[in-house]
Formats: C-alpha cells, structure tokens, sequence
C-alpha cells in the first residue's frame, strides 16, 4: 500500500511538472520585429523563439496573409491575442501549441419593428425662429419629412434601434445629426446653422502671447471687417430645372433635391408609380438604383442597368445602359448606353451611346454616339459621331461625324464630316462635304454641292460674257477653289434670233492666287426659243484661261465644248433656229443631238 501510494505522487508531481511546463510556453517572454512577412513564417519565428511546435487547420487560418508586428518581452499568449485580433482558441500539449478558431458568443435575440412617430422643431441658431422647407430623414429605411412654415415636423418611422439617428438638411445651413431616445417623452428641438452668418465687427483686436496667460485684448484703429454678402449659388439641381422636370415634379420635391445635394445612398432595385410614390418613398431622388422600374414615372438619383417609365424618368446623376420612357427621359449627369423616349430625351452631362426619340434629343455637354429623331436633334458642345433628323440638327460646337436633316443643319463651329440637307447646310469651318440646296461657311477647306454655296473667306465672282449662242451672259460663281457653283443666265439680243438661256454649273481652280489661273467649268443650261414645249438643253464644258489684273477685277477666254439635244423641230418666228451657228467645228450632228467646239469671252469682278 505505501508503495502505491509513493507511486501515485510520483505521477502527480510529474503531471504538476507537466502542466506548468505547458502553462510556461504561454506565459514565457518573446521580442521580435516583423515587417509585411507571411503568417506561416512569423509562426515558425515565434516556434524558434520559444522552442516549442504550432499544430493548426490551415482552412482555418491563412498561412500567406502579411503580419507586421513587433513586440518587446511580450507573453506569447498576448501575441498571439494580437497577431489574430482576438478570433483564435490556443491550448498547450506537450510541447504543442493547438490553434483552432474561438466560438462565437450567441447574437443576441432580435428586437422587434416597431412604428414611433418622432415630433419636433428646427429652428434658426441666430435668430431662434423656426426654418421651414428643412428635410429630416432617417439614412438606413429611407424615411423622410419636411418641416413646415413654423419649423415644425412629424416623422413616422419603423426600427428595430431604440437609438436611431435622425440627419437634418437645409439649403445655406450646416447639416446635423441627431440620435433620439425612443419613445419619445418630449418634442425634440435641434438648432441648426447658417453657413453666411455675417462677421461682427468687435473693433478689437486680440493678442495671443507665449508668455501671458491672459489674452490681451485691445482697440481696433487700423482696420475693419468688410461686410460681405453670401455667395450667389445656383443651387437648384440641374435635373429639376429642365421644364419637362418642372411639369411632373411638386413644390417639395423640388425643396428636397436643394436640401439633399450631398446624400446619395445605393440599393439593388425601385418601383414606383408616381414620384414620391416608391419603394424609397420621397428619397427616391437621393437612391441610385440598379433596376428601376415606374409605372406612371420615376425620380431617382440614378441608375446603373434598367430604368423603364409608362410614361417618364427623371435622373438626378446618371444613367447607364439603358434608359427608356413612353415620353420623356431626362438625366442630370452623364448618360452611357441607349436613352429612348415616345417625346423627347434630355442629357445635362456628358452622353456616350444613342439618343432615340419620336421627336428631340438634347445633350448639354460632350456627346459621342448618334442622335436620332423625328424632328430635332440639339448638342451644346462637340459632337463626335451621327445626328440624323426629320426636320434639324444643331451642334454649338465643332462636329465631327455626320449631319442628315429634311430641312437643314447647323455646326457653329468646325465641321469634320458630311452635311447632308433637303434645303440648308451652315459650318463656320468646312472640312468636309456639304450636299444641300443652299451652303453656307465662313471658310471651306472641302467641298459644297447645292444651288447656292457661300464661303465668306471663299469665292464671290460676278462674271460678265459673251459666246456663239447668246450675246450677254451673267454668272454668279460661289465657293471656294476647290469647288465652286455656278448660277447662269443669259440673252441673245436680237429681233429676228431672240434666245434665253439659264442654268447651273460647278468649276474649280488650278493655281489659285497666280496672276493666271485655269478654271474648268461645267454648265448645264435650258435654252428658250419660243415656247415651252420644246426641250432645248445645252451642255458645255469650259476651259477658262483667266487673267486676273487685281484682286477685284480679271479677265478670262475659254474654248468650249458643246453637246446639244432639242426636240424642236421648226422655229418660232423671232427666236433663233437652229441653235448651233455656221462655222464652227461640228463633232456630233445628229437629227436630235449636236456637238460643237465654240467659245466664251468674259471679264470677271470680286
């Protein structure tokens, strides 16, 4: 029995022995420097230092996460506290330490949603009067209310938090925020700020000095405040000062987009019938949304995938990808993607992508893609891309891309690229081609194809001549060297060989700004001899040689070639019959067509 005994103590000192050797791999001091190195290693480095093993899970801990860490003479326990911020369990073995992930503490039972209806009053810190049109708002559930003419507000609220906290907004005034005790035993008072409170002038100065303890205060003779008025700001936004904008939205919407300039919140989706009518209820306007759908019409902060409308959308920010309306779209930031309405669509930023709508498009600011409308597209700044209308395009800007119109096109400023028009063209630089009735340009560098090209910095000749046909010949020549119009008229004076003749023409010029210049024409002119029945068209290619003496007066010759085609067949007395004169060279002569070399003699003003 006494030798069980003394065997029994010998195992139990030896397990006290154990213990404590175990206890003291915990307890025993390190002091080491780490910087940016991987766990694993720092672990390996804490193994050595205190000459014992580490056994863990590696799905529970990440032996490649970056550790930097230093200590100085620190237990290896609170090491390890602080190396895994308190989330991991250690238990000595021998000479192992057993690292495994700590238990969680059970969450604690959740409160139920309750209603509370919070009342209070906002009231001016200056003045102590009350300030109307303040919103008050609630940030996580997107509740909301404005404060009436007295200051005074009622919200309704639904929270799980007996503590939330409420934010206050006004427009001039420093935004607050304030935690309420719910239920509320009393109204609750807030003051808030006004950012343009005007300096008071004290006529003191203060000195602030290292050694007095006191400030020293003394008089003011040398210099004054000077009373300054606050800023103006324009500080509707700009979504809601479009009229389409104005239409739809209400007085107190409105009022919230100028409160709330600064608060924009994100959530996956809205619906809404009508604005104020959502899942975001009147913060619609301050939600950015991936998906939006509205019945009737939608106010929101901005989208970033889907927004369709029965009727209307209304962007604070922007839009991406794809933004469409029965009427009208209006977005207040940049637009990405496609923008299509029934009316009209309306971009107050930058627009990348295609406007599409039954009647206008309008983009305020860089625009890149293409417009496409029944009436009217408008772009207030550089148009790299298409505008194609039924009726007119506009850009304040250079262009570069392409204009098709029914009626006309504009580009006020340098134009790269094609305009195409039923009636009208205008480019301050033309570098391009326009195709339209009438052309116009300060200065051209490409090409005008239409019955009237004007060039400011171009060419205007008034051209005086004389050919076998017809004695007198005016022309009005437009354009610019490379290409020029050519509007003719011209009458034969002469009892017994009357003929009037008018047409259109181009030429260009070879050597522009020489003292001689060749200038290729070709004309094509309706001769009358007598009655309208007769289809009488002359063709005519010109070579003119043209001397010019000034930069206001020149003098050309030409041969020309003509080709004739006439279906008259007798001539009207008066009126010249046949029309090719004798003695000039015949090419073609044929019952209904003639060809012939003739001539052309002509002086020319600028």
């Amino acid at each position: 029995m006494k030798r069980i005994l003394i065997l029994f103590l010998i195992l139990n000192i030896a397990q006290q022995k154990k213990l404590l050797a175990q206890q003291n791999m915990l307890q025993q001091k390190i002091a080491f420097t780490v910087s940016r190195k991987k766990l694993s290693a720092v672990l390996q480095q804490i193994s050595s230092l205190g000459n014992f093993y580490f056994s863990y899970n590696s799905k529970i801990i990440k032996g490649d996460s970056l550790v930097s860490f230093t200590c100085s003479q620190m237990p290896v326990h609170e090491v390890l506290e602080q190396i895994f911020n308190h989330t991991i369990d250690y238990q000595a073995a021998g000479k192992y330490i057993i690292l495994h992930q700590r238990k969680l503490p059970p969450l604690p039972p959740q409160l139920p949603i309750t209603t509370y209806t919070i009342k209070g009053l906002i009231k001016d810190e200056q003045t102590g009067l009350g300030v109307a049109n303040v919103s008050i708002y609630e940030k996580t559930r997107l509740y909301s209310t404005l404060s009436n003419s007295d200051g005074y507000f009622v919200l309704k609220i639904k929270s799980k938090s007996q503590r939330p906290l409420l934010s206050v907004s006004k427009e001039n005034y420093f935004d607050t925020s304030i935690a309420i005790e719910l239920p509320m035993a009393n109204d609750v008072i807030l003051f808030i700020e006004n950012r343009y409170l005007p300096l008071q002038d004290t006529a003191t100065i203060t000195i602030i000095s290292p050694t007095d303890t006191i400030p020293v205060i003394i008089p003011d003779s040398t210099i004054y405040f000077t009373q300054t008025e606050p800023p103006t700001i324009d500080s509707m936004a700009t979504a809601e000062k479009t009229g389409w904008a104005k239409f739809v939205l209400s007085s107190k919407q409105k009022v919230q987009a100028l409160n709330l300039k600064k608060f924009y919140t994100t959530r996956i989706y809205q619906l809404s019938l009508v604005p104020g009518l959502s899942t975001h209820g009147r913060l619609s306007s301050q939600v950015e949304s991936i998906i939006s759908i509205n019945a009737i019409g939608g106010y929101t902060g901005g989208t970033s995938g889907i927004e369709a409308g029965g009727v209307f959308n209304i962007n604070r920010r922007h839009t991406k990808y794809l933004q469409a309306a029965g009427v009208f779209n209006v977005t207040g930031g940049n637009m990405n993607g496609l923008q299509a309405a029934g009316v009209h669509n309306h971009v107050l930023g930058r627009a990348t992508g295609l406007q599409a709508s039954g009647v206008s498009n309008f983009s305020k600011h860089l625009f890149t893609g293409m417009q496409v409308a029944g009436v009217y597209n408008h772009a207030s700044d550089t148009m790299h891309g298409a505008q194609i209308s039924g009726v007119a395009n506009y850009t304040s800007s250079s262009t570069k891309g392409i204009q098709i119109a029914g009626v006309g096109n504009i580009s006020t400023q340098t134009m790269q690229g094609i305009q195409m028009a039923g009636v009208f063209n205008y480019a301050k630089t033309m570098k391009g081609l326009q195709i339209g009735l009438i052309n116009i340009a300060d200065s051209s560098s490409g090409y005008s194809i239409g019955l009237i090209n004007f060039v400011r910095k171009g060419i205007h000749q008034l051209s005086l001549s004389t050919n076998e046909i017809t004695n007198t010949n005016i022309a009005f020549k437009s354009g610019n060297p490379k290409l020029y119009s050519i509007l003719h008229a011209g009458y034969n004076f002469s009892n017994t060989n009357k003929v009037f003749s008018y047409g259109y023409g181009i030429g260009t010029v070879i050597n522009p700004g020489r003292k001689i210049t060749i200038q290729p024409e070709i004309l094509s002119r309706y001769l009358y001899t007598g009655s309208w029945n007769n289809s009488n068209i002359l063709n005519s290619a010109h070579i003119n040689l043209q001397f010019n003496i000034d930069k206001r007066f020149a003098l050309f010759a030409a041969p020309v070639f003509n080709l004739y085609y006439s279906n008259q067949t007798a001539g009207i007395n008066g009126y010249r019959f046949p029309i090719q004169p004798s003695g000039y060279p015949t090419i073609i002569q044929q019952e209904k067509v003639h060809a012939w070399i003739g001539f052309s003699l002509g002086l020319s003003l600028f």
